[in-house]
């Protein structure tokens, strides 16, 4: 991951290329991988991040769910529902497979 929205998938034993993608300019950041699935929180200096799911085998994009913060914390997987907060102090249970929100719960402080 670089800070150009670039995400690159390497080879774990020679460093090899596997995929290159980009996030239209968002910065990935706290990667989790879980069952052939990674999980992307994004920052942006715009103010508009976003949650995104790719299919770890090829980088393509399974969902986002776009966010009204500056960045959001690192997901997290709990049975089938993605977790996370954000700095604009939302905390967001995301459907892990299809990224549609099963709740959302505002908090006194951004994370």
């Amino acid at each position: 991951m670089t800070n150009n929205g670039d995400i690159y998938a390497l080879q774990s034993s020679n460093g090899a290329l596997i995929w290159h993608d980009e996030i239209a300019q968002a910065s990935p950041f706290n990667a989790l991988l879980t069952n052939g699935v990674m999980y992307l929180s994004t920052f942006t200096a715009s103010g508009n991040s976003a949650l995104y799911a790719l299919r770890a085998a090829d980088g393509s994009m399974l969902w986002n769910y776009p966010v009204a913060a500056s960045s959001i914390t690192t997901a997290m997987l709990y049975g089938s529902t993605l977790y996370a907060g954000a700095t604009n102090g939302m905390v967001y249970a995301l459907q892990a497979n299809t990224g549609a929100i099963r709740w959302h719960y505002q908090t006194d402080v951004g994370f």
